[in-house]
């Protein structure tokens, strides 16, 4: 097996091949790289390795960076201190997320986890393999809260606190129940993908709301519907015709 490693920090970088040839001396290391841009470079010009380790804060900034201008197939093995980044993470290829300092233990069952998943690709057919890693790494794990920064203070919001979020100038706003404001650093087709899709839906362009904010549906012109949502937001919610089928079908869920 081949494996790319993107992590910053030599010290962990050496530990992790460390870990790695005590678990698995036949995995090759084919290259160690700091950096978004050095992880960019390589990728566009080697064939993809069959696991990529990802650390995710790296030293120009978020991994993630990586899959705006790459498009990475290999499985990926997210090694972070940090844990706020999970949802995220599975996002992408994630077969599994391993907090620092990393546990020989831990690095063995993601590797285990990755040949089970390798196996069943081998014994079936391409079309299936999201089915697959999907039936491995078990039921997709949604956002259940998110930490907000107030000058040099942090706290978390429940999911259950939020009515709903929207956009601004570029911006990504949180409204509560009791008609709080914070600015988040997700934009809204992010937060689509991580939000539970019977719970909330993409209303407008600019708009996600959860179902227990909306008071009241009411037809409007050229066959589209209008929404009153509490709290009362600083815009017409208006549902394109379009969508209005699928969502009065998610209403009824």
């Amino acid at each position: 097996m081949k494996a790319l490693i993107i992590e910053d920090e030599p010290y962990a970088q050496a530990e992790l091949m460390r870990l790695i040839k005590k678990a698995d001396p036949s995995i090759k290391v084919l290259e160690c790289l700091g950096s978004i841009e050095d992880s960019i470079k390589w990728l566009k010009t080697h064939d993809e390795p069959d696991l990529i380790f990802m650390d995710i804060q790296l030293s120009d900034g978020l991994s993630f960076g990586i899959f705006e201008e790459v498009e990475i197939h290999s499985p990926i093995i997210f090694t972070t201190a940090f844990d706020e980044y999970a949802i995220r993470a599975f996002e992408q290829n994630s077969i599994d997320y391993l907090l620092k300092p990393i546990e020989p233990d831990d690095l063995k069952r993601a590797l285990t986890k990755y040949n089970k998943i390798q196996q069943k690709i081998i014994s079936k057919t391409p079309t299936i393999n999201a089915e697959v890693l999907q039936e491995l790494t078990g039921p997709k794990k949604y956002k259940s809260r998110f930490m907000i920064k107030k000058g040099e203070t942090m706290r978390y919001i429940n999911i259950e606190e939020i009515a709903y979020f929207y956009s601004s100038s570029e911006i990504t706003f949180i409204v509560t129940h009791d008609k709080k404001k914070y600015s988040i650093d997700y934009t809204l087709e992010e937060l689509g993908k991580m939000m539970d899709p019977d719970v909330y839906f993409r209303v407008s362009r600019k708009y996600i709301t959860a179902i227990t904010s909306v008071v009241e549906v009411r037809k409007h012109f050229n066959s589209r519907l209008k929404l009153i949502l509490k709290p009362e937001p600083q815009d017409e919610i208006l549902v394109s015709r379009a969508r209005v089928s699928e969502f009065l079908k998610w209403l009824e869920k």
